[in-house]
């Protein structure tokens, strides 16, 4: 770990007065309000630190994580989990944004460790390994609860998408194809008290998570992108997936 010169009050505010916002894997883009972190230093960041190793932050610390396009660069995820797990408090809020499985950039950059589905964040569920009946996740000891995953679609594809009886048609043979969804949000939440988990459990089944196909609307209207300019994604059918 270490802390950028000129933003070590900075981070101790951070840190030690409060809870935190953090913006992990940075990158060269820096999110004001936010203690922005990366393991390489693109010229934006307030600390460095390998994420899948201890964090600087203290537990219970942080409210908020948004991580965008990092998770599917490393190569011991568990770790990461682990340690998010400890550094933000019951009810705060993760975010990741990263390549869908099923589209050529999961696996195009050659540091790009594996790729990622819906279906591959279940396991952090409490009571997945007995839902499955393998027992190799039944000790896993850092719960999430998974409010929903959004898998967005391409743009290639907005014409299909607009005519509902196209759209009826298309979905059914989605998860067959390629390059159709090409980016997954996941937001989750650390499940940290025995009464947290029996309160998720309820609602929840531990092998299956809300998702919803959405677009960016630029994309869904046909318009360019514009780098600054606000964007909405657009909600377009929601299902619940699992396994087994």
């Amino acid at each position: 770990m270490m802390i950028l010169p000129g933003n070590v009050q900075d981070y101790a505010a951070n840190a030690n007065n409060g809870l935190a916002a953090v913006h992990l894997g940075c990158g060269s883009m820096r999110m004001e309000g936010w203690l922005n972190c990366d393991y390489i230093n693109g010229g934006v960041a307030d600390v460095l630190f390998d994420v899948q190793e201890r964090w600087p932050l203290k537990e219970n610390s942080v409210a908020m994580v948004y991580a965008s396009h990092m998770l599917e660069h490393l190569p011991y995820p568990i770790d990461f989990f682990r340690e998010m797990h400890r550094v933000v408090v019951q009810g705060g809020e993760i975010c990741l944004r990263l390549p869908y499985g099923a589209t050529d950039a999961a696996m195009a950059d050659l540091t790009h460790m594996r790729p990622w589905y819906a279906e591959s964040f279940l396991s952090l569920q409490p009571g997945y390994g007995r839902s499955i009946g393998n027992p190799q996740h039944d000790d896993w000891p850092y719960p999430y609860g998974i409010q929903k995953i959004i898998l967005k679609l391409s743009r290639r594809f907005r014409l299909w998408i607009r005519l509902p009886l196209i759209r009826r048609a298309f979905m059914q043979v989605i998860h067959h194809l390629q390059n159709v969804i090409d980016e997954i949000f996941v937001y989750m939440f650390p499940l940290k008290t025995p009464e947290a988990i029996e309160s998720f459990l309820k609602d929840h089944s531990p092998r299956a998570a809300y998702v919803e196909y959405g677009m960016m609307s630029n994309d869904y209207y046909g318009q360019p992108f514009v780098r600054g300019e606000p964007r909405e994604l657009i909600p377009l059918v929601a299902v619940v997936r699992g396994v087994g």
